[in-house]
């Protein structure tokens, strides 16, 4: 900067020489930290479901690898009449063989045109919501209906190897790109904005991510998420291949954001740093029950660093032992230098007992192997709580330096007590409590943040599981681990079993896959929204050219990701059977004995394709029905979405929602919702007296909002 100010004083014109300097000024401000990057690359999606009018951007469908962008001047039957950018040369077109081109900072009005519905658990279960849509325009959906709901994001975004399986507005992207970098970090950050305000204030963001962005993607988050705790952990997923030149990479990383004070990892019951063979993994019941019960007791003496006596003095103090029995303590360091018999806070680290204090058949120091008096990890009146509810053990020390040893039990083994994982079968002599694990629990560590389990390999767990459930091979490349994904998720909903999960980059659906694994295992009722496109891939798409189907074409969208690979999977890993037959195999018994794939799931999913909806339609009334799982959703995704025939005076949907459409019949209506379980009514009118008035009949608690009203003013604020 400082070269370039050089250079700002040499200009002669002070007009454009102030210009200048203000503007390398601004970049100081807000530059001082971070990636440099072009951040304002446009992006554009081409969507062939869009109406071609006047004024619109369109491409040509029928030359794929041709993206040049027209403007559409005139519309003459089915003749289009356009301009190429840039150029005063007018041409003509069929309609049917134009797509429109939408840039993301115009104002679009979605809704959900309904594909298909599995219902295989009960009507109390909220349903697993996937949306075939460019998943820009479905974040921005997704703000209407689920803001500040989120508990957790997991997102497996493209990791822009330079392979050729990354578009960035339609074209790809690979590694003789000058901008590829510049791509990509623009594509996240536009995403990574938009998912900010879906979150709880207590969610977690976590994003998979190879070596090729970690560095940038790291820095990017840090500028987008500037308050978060951020932590990378690594996980081994593959062998890895041989190359002449480099070391075999056999990891990937999952970059956590824990955007606030109670955003927390949750304690886990695998061990992530072993690795279990497959010929011989045991049902967690099998591990617990060689567990033995001295592995549950910890030492009493205090650890290093802030442990030492003058850091702690209230926690030195001897423990009286009478009998084989404690029965008290006796005064702290803190209570001695007090009283005086301590001159200098200095003296406490080098403190010595008194002469009638040192008979260590009756009192117990903390002290190290070294002879030392250290500390106690609790102070005397917590000791004594824990010793009156047999939390203290008395233990012969083998020991020189002592002749008993203080044990206790930390607070994840208490509260392991107290949820009953944990049973108090009896009572040593010194009053301590026996302990055995109830059936089927196993104890729980804190992840490390380096994973190494034979069930995260992605050829095995990912690619070959995959192919099994859609009963052929090569569909898609390179899908996660299902257990890979089960444990990352586990370690921020293990503990809510309620959750809300969004992937906005679900390609074959292993996010959802993996939630209802997780509700299998411990009966949870977590929710998981996921998005993909119906991307078709560049090997498909030549061969489809070449019989002359085009994107928008039935036959060419089938060949999609949506289509042909994460609907098909996902209803496979719910029902257990595919189009073909039934699953066979079982899943990992260390993560859920006795479960075979055909057995399935007791969840219900339903399958949107994301709708470009005309406004001035949408304020008349004409489409409610693609806004209505909207609204489904928003009320908690319960039972289905109810569907109106233009006649009704007013819609139902228990346990979910009530949509009123002629306020003549408000008195009905409130008596139904009132009898129903639904807490959440949409009023369809222009009048806000009207809607006030109709607000005041219906039940103090329930949610009302004006319809359609609200939802414009939502969009068009949000574009």
């Amino acid at each position: 900067m400082a070269k370039i100010e050089d250079l700002i004083n040499e200009v002669a014109d002070p007009g454009l020489r102030d210009r200048l300097a203000r503007e390398v000024k601004e970049l100081k401000d807000t530059k001082r930290f971070g990636l440099v990057f072009e951040e304002h690359i446009p992006e554009t999606v081409s969507l062939y479901d869009l109406p071609i009018r006047p004024g619109a951007i369109v491409q040509k469908r029928t030359t794929p690898y041709d993206l040049t962008e027209f403007q559409v001047i005139e519309i003459i039957d089915e003749k289009v009449k356009m301009v190429a950018k840039g150029s005063d040369e007018q041409e003509y077109a069929e309609k049917k063989d134009l797509l429109v081109v939408k840039p993301f900072y115009e104002p679009i009005f979605p809704g959900l045109i309904h594909n298909k519905t599995i219902n295989n658990g009960s009507v109390d279960k909220p349903t697993h919501i996937v949306i075939n849509a460019e998943n820009s325009h479905a974040l921005q959906t997704l703000k209407y209906v689920y803001s500040g709901k989120i508990d957790c994001i997991y997102i497996d975004p493209p990791y822009n190897t330079g392979d050729k399986s990354w578009k960035y507005n339609n074209k790809i992207v690979d590694e003789n790109d000058q901008y590829r970098h510049s791509k990509w970090l623009s594509h996240i950050e536009k995403r990574l904005n938009l998912c900010k305000s879906l979150l709880r204030p207590d969610g977690v963001i976590i994003i998979t991510i190879d070596e090729h962005e970690v560095h940038h993607l790291g820095v990017l988050i840090r500028q987008i998420f500037p308050s978060a705790e951020h932590q990378m952990v690594t996980i081994v997923t593959a062998t890895g291949t041989n190359s002449d030149k480099r070391m075999r990479r056999v990891d990937e990383y999952a970059l956590y954001i824990y955007l606030g004070e109670e955003s927390s990892t949750v304690e886990l019951p695998r061990k992530l740093l072993s690795v279990p063979s497959d010929k011989n993994i045991k049902p967690t019941d099998k591990n617990i029950e060689s567990k033995r019960e001295d592995e549950l007791w910890s030492s009493l003496v205090g650890g290093s660093g802030q442990s030492q006596p003058n850091q702690r003095p209230n926690m030195v103090y001897p423990i009286i032992v009478e009998n084989q029995r404690i029965t008290g303590t006796g005064d702290t360091l803190k209570i001695r230098t007090e009283k005086g018999e301590i001159n200098n806070n200095d003296m406490l680290n080098s403190f010595t007992p008194p002469p009638h204090e040192r008979d260590k058949s009756r009192f117990v120091w903390p002290t190290k192997k070294d002879g030392r008096i250290w500390t106690w990890a609790l102070n005397p009146e917590s000791f004594m709580n824990n010793l009156n509810k047999g939390y203290i053990k008395l233990i012969e020390s083998k020991s020189k330096e002592q002749k008993w040893q203080i044990k206790y039990l930390k607070k994840g083994i208490i509260q392991d007590i107290d949820n009953e994982n944990l049973q108090i079968t009896g009572y040593s002599h010194d009053g301590a409590v026996k302990l055995s694990y109830r059936h089927n629990y196993e104890p729980t560590t804190m992840p490390p943040t380096v994973w190494h389990r034979s069930s995260h390999k992605a050829s095995k767990h990912g690619t070959e599981l995959l192919s099994k459930f859609l009963g052929e091979r090569n569909r898609f490349n390179y899908p996660k681990s299902l257990y890979a994904v089960v444990d990352t998720l586990s370690t921020v909903t293990r503990n809510n079993r309620q959750a809300l999960i969004l992937d906005f980059y679900a390609g074959s659906g292993t996010t959802l896959h993996a939630t209802a694994l997780l509700n299998a295992i411990d009966g949870g009722h977590r929710q998981s929204i996921v998005i993909t496109n119906n991307e078709v891939s560049p090997e498909v798409a030549i061969e489809l050219s070449a019989k002359e189907i085009y994107k928008g074409d039935p036959r060419y969208e089938q060949e999609g990701i949506f289509r042909s690979v994460t609907m098909p999977r996902l209803e496979a890993a719910i029902t257990g059977s595919n189009q073909k037959e039934e699953i066979a195999g079982k899943y990992r018994p260390d993560y859920i004995p006795n479960h075979q794939y055909c057995d399935g799931f007791q969840e219900n999913v339903a399958f949107y394709t994301l709708d470009y909806l005309d406004n001035d339609l949408i304020e008349i009334g004409r489409s409610f029905n693609q806004i209505s799982p909207l609204l489904w959703m928003r009320a908690g995704s319960k039972g289905s979405p109810v569907y109106w025939d233009g006649e009704l005076p007013y819609l139902i949907a228990d346990p979910s929602y009530g949509v009123l459409f002629d306020e003549s019949h408000i008195n009905e209506f409130s008596k139904e919702v009132e009898s129903s379980n639904i807490i959440h009514v949409w009023i369809v009118s222009n009048s806000y007296s009207v809607f006030m008035q109709a607000k005041q009949i219906l039940p103090k608690h329930i949610q009302t909002y004006q319809l359609y009203e609200e939802y414009l003013c939502h969009f068009r604020s949000n574009s």
